[in-house]
């Protein structure tokens, strides 16, 4: 068996899964529009495969700088604002754009999609008792941005915390270190995995997921219906830490993407593209075939 999983975190993450393949983003609220300066930004994308017969899993971070072509366009905006345009331009499945061009960057179809804003990711968090996490580097983000344009600053030290659901997506969207993004994405993985271990560890039955689920159903958008999270909670029980493997379209010498500066709405921005140039996805498209778990 093998299917697509898009998760989007709004921050939101996306998650899209076959043997599952998925993907996560994160934006920040599906209703509360005035609460940020765009709640529809799609900040974390991390597309993974998870194979139901072996237990396999690889995640893979796209980074929400990536500069893309609007589909159906020859303008270009980083990806992290697809989900934004489609809630615009394709009011009826406002997904279309970002899972399209998933599918046209990585090459893998898209069979299921689950957004859900931070606070739906806060009380899923605090429904377990929180998430287990240890921090490699004190977190100083005196920055962090709050509500109204304010800043709510966010300290952590390292080592061992166990964090509730404010404190862990916090963990997840600082950014304020060296590598900036490329830090929150290592970070937001470690959340995923650290909220795996925490279900499992509980025990937690498919009759807690059906709640969960429903609990949530104002702070998340999917196509997965209740007939599905049978079949992928019996799935995810097969997975073991030593299956994950994660990886990160990076910048750098040796990578798949380099930097570049782009001019979008009449302001010069920091922007992303592939080596080869914008648009070019067939040496991405090649490492996910490399990565390919299917097997």
């Amino acid at each position: 068996m093998f299917k697509k999983l898009l998760f989007i975190l709004l921050p939101i993450f996306a998650l899209i899964a076959v043997y599952y393949n998925f993907t996560l983003t994160h934006s920040y609220s599906i209703y509360e529009q005035n609460s940020f300066k765009n709640p529809w930004l799609t900040d974390t994308i991390i597309v993974g495969s998870f194979n139901s017969n072996n237990g396999k899993v690889s995640l893979v971070s796209i980074p929400r700088d990536l500069i893309i072509k609007i589909p159906e366009t020859e303008n270009v905006t980083k990806i992290n604002a697809l989900y934004s345009l489609g809630k615009t331009f394709s009011p009826l499945e406002p997904i279309k754009f970002i899972k399209e061009k998933i599918t046209e960057i990585t090459g893998l179809p898209i069979d299921y999609y689950v957004l859900i804003d931070v606070v739906g990711l806060e009380h899923f968090i605090d429904s377990v008792g929180g998430v287990n996490i240890i921090v490699s580097k004190d977190i100083s983000d005196p920055r962090f941005p709050g509500t109204n344009y304010s800043y709510e600053p966010f300290y952590l030290t390292s080592g061992f915390h166990n964090l509730n659901g404010h404190e862990a997506v916090r963990f997840a969207r600082s950014r304020n270190s060296l590598r900036g993004d490329f830090d929150r994405i290592q970070r937001q993985r470690q959340l995923i995995q650290a909220l795996k271990n925490q279900i499992f560890a509980k025990n937690l039955n498919l009759q807690w997921l059906f709640k969960s689920y429903n609990d949530l159903s104002d702070r998340l958008i999917s196509n997965l219906g209740l007939d599905d999270l049978p079949i992928l909670f019996k799935a995810a029980r097969l997975i073991s830490n030593k299956n994950i493997s994660d990886y990160s379209l990076e910048i750098g010498p040796n990578e798949l993407l380099k930097e570049t500066d782009i001019i979008l709405g009449g302001i010069k921005a920091y922007a992303i593209i592939p080596k080869k140039g914008l648009g070019e996805y067939g040496e991405i498209q090649d490492f996910f075939k490399a990565i390919n778990i299917n097997q």
